[in-house]
C-alpha cells in the first residue's frame, strides 16, 4: 500500500543508474519503505537524502532520534538532474563505503 508521503515508487531514474553500475534494480520498483522506530535499534548507520526535504518530517516523528541520521544532500526532482544526482551519490556512498572501512 502507498506511503502519502510519497509520490511513487522508486524513480525509473535510479533503476537505469544501478543497471548502469551493474546492480540490479528491478525488485526496487516498488514504493520506499518509511523509516520506523525499531530501525533505529536494528541498524548502526541511517542515511537519508536531502535534509532540506526530510529532516523537518524526521524531526516530526523522530525528534530524539533524527540526530543519529547522515543525510546526504542530493536533490530529487525537479531541483536536481538525474544523472548528476545519481553521480553525486555515488560519489557520497563511495566514500562513505571508504571511511566504514
Amino acid at each position: 500500500m502507498p506511503n502519502p508521503d510519497n509520490l511513487g515508487p522508486v524513480s525509473k531514474h535510479v533503476i537505469e543508474a544501478l543497471e548502469a553500475r551493474k546492480i540490479n534494480g528491478r525488485n526496487l520498483a516498488r514504493y520506499p519503505i518509511p523509516i520506523d522506530e525499531n530501525d533505529f535499534h536494528a541498524y548502526d548507520h541511517i542515511i537519508a537524502l536531502s535534509e532540506q526535504e526530510h529532516r523537518p518530517m524526521l524531526e516530526s516523528r523522530f525528534n530524539h532520534q533524527v540526530d543519529k541520521i547522515q543525510f546526504f544532500e542530493v536533490g530529487d526532482l525537479p531541483i536536481q538532474d538525474p544523472k548528476q544526482a545519481m553521480n553525486e551519490l555515488s560519489l557520497l556512498v563511495e566514500q562513505l563505503l571508504n571511511q566504514l572501512k
